[in-house]
């Protein structure tokens, strides 16, 4: 029997080299795939076979590998029901030993899993299981980010549109099941074994148990339910197979089942987005304005190729059609990634001097309340403004829907951070002196609501502060449908100074000031058209007068704003 340290002893990095994609191992048409298991290493070396161009699974107990479940007939008759509908096997079948013709022995993954540590000890990222077996044969891990599951039919359970599972191991004891029993309870159900929902009801409180007599009825619950929480386990690999939306538990020490996918939430910490099952279908037509109430119907386009209207009673710009509210709620959760400017810092450095810190906004809001007090910043992104906040006296407080975000404000920056929507929190009437809401307004489904709870958790005479975009500046005016900020997905409400003034005035609050700037906005591009304009050098003299001039107008790129609860 070969040990892990007379494996790891003779690999070599050629062994696990990445290559390009769609480079495969050339064999005979039928080939035999051999494993081993557990349950989910089975169910994660599926895209491995797939992309090998398929053929015969055999599996049964391992000879050098230790794995912990000794694969017997029985275990395999209950995986054969899903296992014989995916179009990639060809049949299933159970060996007490490796068949002879065996072409790919998929348990040699786990020789990837030997060199794990000392790859992430050079740079290298963690792989999740699926990708260690792509890895492993020299395959595109991008392989695994596409569904690898299909089920012959979804077996939605009526009223109870949640599956909820958990495993007795890969625990983490900081995940909320707690708030998510709140929130999901009255309309889950449990999936997997009596044992593992005896233990979860008992720690978490009643919840009805559906049970399962093989994968395929378990994968049909899971395609048809609309949410599935739970950790990583094999009913876990399933959902992930189909890509179905989910919330994973995730094991901080080791977690191996982090896919690149939208619809997945990984819950590290005890702050976690947790997904809300919504009644609004995809693209939701308000009938209503969502600021004075007037007739939607009536109100004509202010953007020819988006649903972008112009209420007719009160004159604010909105998007009457809505994209589906999850699927934003989602969307949002990237914005902690690389590729966002809200992305979390590397290091010290950029916490320290980052933009997003706004120390020109911070300096103007002393003009209006002095520490020390509570502050709230609603949108707060990884808390950049509310280490500012700190550092100057105020105690800080954080809500932000991105969960990531949230939870490098509370963990790392050790700022109280909240992750939810503000009418889901539950903070107390009078409780701040500040709120602040920096390009936060416009992306609020009910502005009026919002406002009217921000006045009740706000003290008589606290500040609300904030920033938004201007939908009459020059640029909206100039270019239209490809305006930056018109984002027909994600900003609901688009405010000129007129407007946001009456609005924050019927909504009980005394503007201080406000006022238009360039801000976040793209400067170059700016400069750019008014430099065609006015046909100047868009870095002269003259075009640092106009975008002044424009500020005064009401014109800038943005709205800053100060207003007193009264």
């Amino acid at each position: 029997m070969r040990s892990f340290e007379a494996i790891a002893r003779r690999l070599r990095p050629q062994h696990f080299d990445p290559v390009s994609p769609g480079l495969t191992i050339p064999l005979k048409r039928d080939k035999v795939f051999f494993h081993s298991g557990d349950f989910g290493d089975i169910i994660y070396c599926l895209p491995t076979i797939r992309a090998l161009g398929g053929g015969r699974l055999v599996i049964g107990p391992a000879n050098h590998w230790k794995t912990r479940l000794c694969m017997t007939k029985a275990h395999v008759e209950i995986m054969r029901p899903l296992l014989k509908v995916q179009p990639y096997l060809t049949s299933v079948e159970f060996s007490e030993k490796p068949p002879p013709d065996t072409d790919i022995d998929l348990n040699q993954f786990r020789e990837y899993l030997i060199t794990e540590h000392e790859r992430m000890k050079k740079g290298a990222r963690r792989l999740n299981l699926a990708e260690a077996h792509l890895y492993t044969f020299k395959l595109d891990l991008e392989e695994c980010e596409k569904p690898w599951l299909v089920v012959d039919y979804a077996q939605p359970i009526p009223d109870k549109p949640v599956l909820m599972h958990r495993s007795a191991r890969w625990r983490n004891s900081s995940f909320p099941w707690k708030k998510i029993m709140e929130r999901h309870a009255h309309h889950a159900v449990f999936v997997g074994l009596a044992s593992e929902h005896e233990d979860f009801v008992k720690d978490f409180g009643d919840l009805p148990y559906r049970p399962t007599s093989n994968f395929l009825e378990l994968a049909r619950l899971i395609a048809g339910c609309r949410l599935y929480i739970g950790n990583q386990s094999l009913p876990y690999a399933i959902c992930e197979g189909l890509k179905h939306n989910s919330v994973l538990e995730v094991w901080r020490e080791g977690p191996n089942c982090l896919f690149k996918r939208k619809n997945a939430i990984y819950g590290e910490s005890t702050i976690v987005y947790i997904p809300k099952i919504r009644e609004k279908s995809m693209n939701t037509k308000l009938e209503h304005c969502p600021l004075c109430g007037a007739d939607s119907a009536e109100a004509p386009l202010f953007r020819q190729k988006t649903d972008i209207v112009q209420c007719q009673s009160c004159s604010l710009v909105y998007l009457r059609t809505h994209p589906d509210e999850e699927a934003t709620m989602l969307y949002y959760q990237q914005y902690a990634d690389d590729h966002s400017h809200m992305r979390l810092p590397k290091n010290f450095e950029d916490i320290r001097s980052s933009g997003l810190r706004r120390d020109y906004f911070m300096q103007e809001l002393l003009n209006y309340v002095k520490p020390p007090g509570n502050l709230l910043d609603i949108g707060c992104g990884w808390g950049a403004f509310l280490a500012n906040a700190r550092e100057k006296g105020f105690t800080p407080y954080g809500v932000d829907v991105c969960h990531k975000a949230a939870n490098f404000a509370s963990t790392v920056l050790g700022i109280p951070t909240v992750c939810d929507q503000l009418d889901d929190c539950q903070f107390t009437e009078a409780m701040f002196d500040v709120l602040v809401v920096i390009h936060t307004l416009e992306h609020l489904m009910s502005p009026a609501a919002a406002l009217d709870r921000m006045r009740k958790i706000l003290k008589p005479g606290g500040v609300l502060a904030g920033i938004v975009p201007n939908i009459g500046g020059f640029c909206s005016l100039t270019m239209k449908e490809k305006w930056q900020w018109l984002d027909e997905n994600t900003h609901y409400v688009h405010f000129t100074p007129e407007t946001l003034k009456a609005t924050l005035e019927k909504h009980g609050f005394e503007v201080l000031h406000l006022y238009t700037h360039t801000g976040d906005y793209d400067d170059p591009e700016l400069r750019r058209l008014l430099g065609q304009r006015d046909d100047k050098d868009p870095n002269s003299e003259e075009i640092n007068a106009a975008i002044k001039e424009l500020w005064e107008k009401g014109q800038g790129e943005e709205i800053r704003f100060f207003a007193k609860a009264i």
